[in-house]
């Protein structure tokens, strides 16, 4: 399987999509559509691991969009966020990107006060993030949208 690959000068993430949270529910536009998503983090040789339900079918394919209308210019929406607040996608004005990561996805001892930059990776914006989008595009193909959509329009 594809791993959506994030690297920065001295930080990455690998992000695979693993399952269905609910796999037998097929009618509910919510609960039908959340994904349990595996990330692999090392922040300057801190490392961890999580995996949760963390993103919904419609929001990783929103985070796909994104991703290619940000690794083309300035992106028309500066982050990219998700009903639950595991992960925070954020351009930056250096023509970087900041990935967050709280909660579940955080890393051991997020609970605690814990600096800022150790709990995000800085990824320079480039085409390796129109990369990303089709690898997350690639998984998502395994993981379609079921059920009524949630978003109006969809």
């Amino acid at each position: 399987m594809q791993v959506v690959a994030f690297q920065g000068r001295h930080s990455s993430l690998k992000m695979t999509i693993r399952q269905y949270q609910f796999p037998d529910i097929a009618d509910d536009a919510w609960d039908a559509n959340w994904l349990v998503v595996e990330g692999r983090v090392d922040i300057k040789g801190r490392k961890w691991t999580f995996r949760d339900p963390c993103l919904t079918t419609f929001e990783a394919e929103h985070l796909a969009d994104w991703l290619e209308e940000v690794s083309t210019g300035e992106p028309s929406e500066i982050d990219c966020l998700f009903t639950e607040p595991n992960l925070e996608f954020r351009y930056q004005k250096n023509r970087q990107l900041r990935i967050c990561f709280a909660l579940e996805s955080g890393p051991p001892g997020c609970g605690t006060p814990v600096q800022w930059n150790e709990r995000s990776v800085l990824v320079p914006v480039s085409s390796a993030l129109a990369t990303a989008a089709r690898q997350l595009r690639q998984q998502l193909g395994r993981f379609p949208p079921r059920g009524p959509s949630p978003r109006p329009g969809r």
